[in-house]
C-alpha cells in the first residue's frame, strides 16, 4: 500500500517533487557528479566532472570502463534526527531497477545522501523511515497524450519463438480520458460506482494541496456493495481517486462506463504492404500485442490526441557478444583492407552497447574504439551477424559488451570479491535488458581469455573461472543457453616475455580447446592460424574469419544446419 501510495504523489508535476513528512524532513535539492572510476579512458569530457544541481536526471553515457557517476539527495529536519534513507531508482516503464539504503543524521542544515546511479535509470524516489518525501522525474510523463509502460524503441530486436514470431507489447495509460457517473466527487466526499461484475476493490482518494500530497483516505468495497463512497469532515482541495482491484494483486479497476478512449496500435512490414492492426479501449491503462513474424517494422500507435512511431523494430534473433579487445574492434585496417567493401553491413544487422544502452543500426566501429580510438577498427560480430542475418533471413540484434583488457573476474561476480569491478561487467551486460520484454536469446558469443594467461594464478584456474562464469550467464539467460567460446590466438611476444607466460598462455589456450568436454552445450572455434594485426590482436582481414568460424557453429549446431562445416581446434 505505501507503495501504491507513493505512485500517487508523481501525478501532479515535472522535475523534483515533495511530500510532506510528519518530522519535518524534506527534500532540498539533489545534485549528479561523475566520479572517475578504473581505466583510462572515459567517456566523460570538460565540466562533466563538477558536481551540479539538478531539477531532471541529465543523460549520461555510463562509461565502458568503470565511471561513476552518482546522485545526492540533500535533506533537512526541523529537529536534529538519524533517519534510515532509501532512494529507489525505476527505469521509463516503471521497473524498479535499484534500492538504496542508509542511516542519515539530517538536521537544519542540508546533508547529503548519496547513491551511485544506475544503467537505465529515468526516475528516483526518496523515503525517510519508508515515509515518501520527494522524487525526481518522479511522475507520469504523457508525450502525445500517452505515457507508455511497455513499448519498444526504434532498431530493437525481439527474439522469435519456436513459431517464429514474437509478441510486441505496448501498454499504458492516456492522458484526461474522459470519465463518466462512475466517480463522482463532490465537496467532502467522493463515490465510486460499480458494476455488479467486480466483486471487491479498494478506493484511494489522495488529496494535494499545492504540489505536496497532503492525505490518503482509503475505503474497500464489499462483495455486495454496489457503490463506495469516501468521506471527509473538510473540503476535497484537489483529490485525485484511484480504484485497485484488491484480489488481482492490487491491479488498477477499469470502470465500465469511464472507458472514453481508444489506442490502435498498427505494425508495417518494411518492403511490403502487410499490416497487423489492434484497437483496444482505454481507461485508466490500455494493453495491446501484436504477434509479428520474422521481419522489420514500422510501429505506430494512436490516440485521439497523437501518436507515437518505432522505426526499424526487428523480431529475428538476439545474440550475446561478450569478452575482451579481440571481441570488441581491435581489428586494425592495413594493406588496402575496406571495412564498407571486406565486411558489409545490411539494413538486418542491429546492435545495442552496454554504456548507452540504445538499440541502432550497426556501423562500423561496432565496438568500444568509437569511443577512444582515433583510427577504424574492425570486430568479429559484424560478419557474424551478416551471415547468420543472410543465411537466416533475420534481422540479427548484437548486445555488445565487451571491454578490451578485461579479466574473467570483472565479468564473473565473486571471483575477486570486495573489488570495485567484481562482476562489474556482467551487471552491465544485464542493463541492456532492463527495457527489454525479456532475457530470451539465441545464444552468447564468449572471447576472452589473454589477460588471465598473462596471470598465473588466473590462467591455471581457468576453467573453474569458465565454469562460475558460464553459470551466472545462464541464470540470467536460461539454462540451456548455447556458448562459443573462441580459443585465444598465439601472441607475439618480445625477448623479456613482458607479454605473458608461455605456459601459462598455452594452458589457458589448451584449457579453451576443451571446452566442448569440459561444459554442456559449449562450442569453441580457432584463431590460431589467422594473422596478427599487431603483438596479440587479431587483423582486419582475420576478423570476418573469426565470425565466420562462429556462425558456421551457430549453423550447425544451433539453427540446424548439417550441412554446415565447422571445425573444433583439436
Amino acid at each position: 500500500m505505501k507503495k501504491l501510495i507513493s505512485a500517487l504523489a508523481a501525478l501532479l508535476c515535472f522535475g523534483i517533487m515533495t511530500a510532506a513528512h510528519a518530522d519535518g524532513i524534506a527534500v532540498e535539492k539533489f545534485t549528479h557528479q561523475n566520479v572517475k572510476g578504473i581505466g583510462d579512458q572515459s567517456c566523460y569530457k570538460g565540466d562533466d566532472w563538477l558536481e551540479k544541481d539538478i531539477t531532471e536526471l541529465p543523460d549520461v553515457v555510463m562509461g565502458i570502463r568503470i565511471n561513476r557517476p552518482v546522485i545526492r539527495v540533500y535533506l533537512t529536519a526541523d529537529t536534529a534526527k538519524a533517519v534510515t534513507v532509501k532512494a529507489e531508482q525505476y527505469n521509463k516503464f516503471g521497473k524498479l531497477l535499484k534500492t538504496d539504503t542508509g542511516s542519515v543524521n539530517v538536521g537544519t542544515s542540508a546533508t547529503a545522501f548519496e547513491f551511485n546511479r544506475v544503467r537505465n535509470v529515468d526516475s528516483v524516489k526518496i523515503y525517510a523511515d519508508d515515509e515518501y518525501i520527494g522524487g525526481i522525474n518522479d511522475t507520469v510523463k504523457y508525450e502525445n497524450g500517452m505515457a507508455l509502460t511497455a513499448a519498444p524503441s526504434d532498431y530493437q530486436i525481439y527474439q522469435r519463438g519456436a513459431d517464429d514470431k514474437a509478441t510486441i507489447k505496448i501498454a499504458g495509460s492516456l492522458e484526461n480520458v474522459a470519465k463518466t457517473d462512475s466517480v463522482v466527487i463532490g465537496d467532502k466526499n467522493v463515490t465510486v460506482n460499480f458494476d455488479s461484475t467486480q466483486k471487491t476493490a479498494t478506493v484511494i482518494v489522495a488529496e494535494y494541496r499545492g504540489d505536496a500530497l497532503s492525505r490518503v483516505i482509503t475505503k474497500d468495497k464489499a462483495e455486495n456493495e454496489n457503490s463506495v463512497t469516501v468521506t471527509s469532515d473538510t473540503s476535497f482541495e484537489n483529490p485525485k481517486v484511484m480504484v485497485w482491484d484488491s484480489l488481482e494483486g492490487m491491479k488498477p479497476v477499469i470502470l465500465s462506463d469511464t472507458v472514453g478512449a481508444s489506442v490502435t496500435v498498427k505494425a508495417v512490414k518494411i518492403g511490403t504492404n502487410e499490416e497487423t492492426v489492434e484497437t483496444v479501449q482505454a481507461g485508466d491503462s490500455f494493453e495491446a500485442g501484436l504477434s509479428l513474424p520474422v521481419g522489420l517494422y514500422n510501429i505506430s500507435v494512436e490516440c485521439s490526441k497523437g501518436s507515437k512511431e518505432f522505426k526499424n523494430v526487428g523480431v529475428g534473433d538476439i545474440w550475446v557478444a561478450a569478452g575482451q579487445s579481440n571481441m570488441t574492434d581491435m581489428g586494425a585496417i592495413t594493406d588496402g583492407w575496406n571495412a564498407d567493401k571486406d565486411d558489409p553491413i545490411n539494413d538486418n544487422m542491429h546492435i545495442i552497447f552496454a554504456e548507452d544502452t540504445t538499440w541502432r543500426k550497426m556501423t562500423h566501429p561496432a565496438g568500444e574504439g568509437r569511443f577512444f580510438k582515433s583510427n577504424l577498427c574492425t570486430s568479429p560480430v559484424t560478419s557474424f551477424a551478416r551471415i547468420i542475418s543472410e543465411t537466416e533471413n533475420v534481422p540479427v540484434g548484437i548486445v555488445q559488451s565487451s571491454v578490451g583488457g578485461t579479466n574473467i573476474y570483472q565479468w564473473a561476480a565473486g571471483v575477486k570479491p570486495g573489488d570495485v569491478s567484481d562482476g562489474y561487467l556482467l551487471n552491465a551486460l544485464k542493463a541492456c535488458f532492463d527495457n527489454m520484454p525479456g532475457t530470451d536469446v539465441k545464444g552468447i558469443l564468449w572471447y576472452q581469455g589473454c589477460n588471465d594467461a598473462m596471470t598465473e594464478s588466473y590462467a591455471y584456474s581457468y576453467d573453474k573461472l569458465e565454469e562460475t562464469l558460464f553459470s551466472q550467464m545462464r541464470e540470467f539467460f536460461g539454462e540451456e543457453t548455447p556458448i562459443i567460446t573462441t580459443q585465444i590466438n598465439d601472441a607475439k611476444q618480445d625477448s623479456t616475455g613482458s607479454l605473458g607466460y608461455y605456459d601459462a598462455w598455452s594452458y589457458v589456450k589448451d584449457i579453451q580447446r576443451r571446452n566442448p568436454e569440459l561444459f554442456d552445450n559449449v562450442y569453441v572455434v580457432g584463431t590460431g592460424a589467422l594473422d596478427l594485426g599487431d603483438t596479440i590482436h587479431n587483423s582486419a582481414k582475420s576478423n570476418p574469419k573469426v565470425g565466420g568460424a562462429w556462425a558456421n557453429v551457430a549453423l550447425n549446431q544451433i539453427y540446424g544446419h548439417e550441412d554446415v562445416q565447422y571445425l573444433h581446434p583439436t
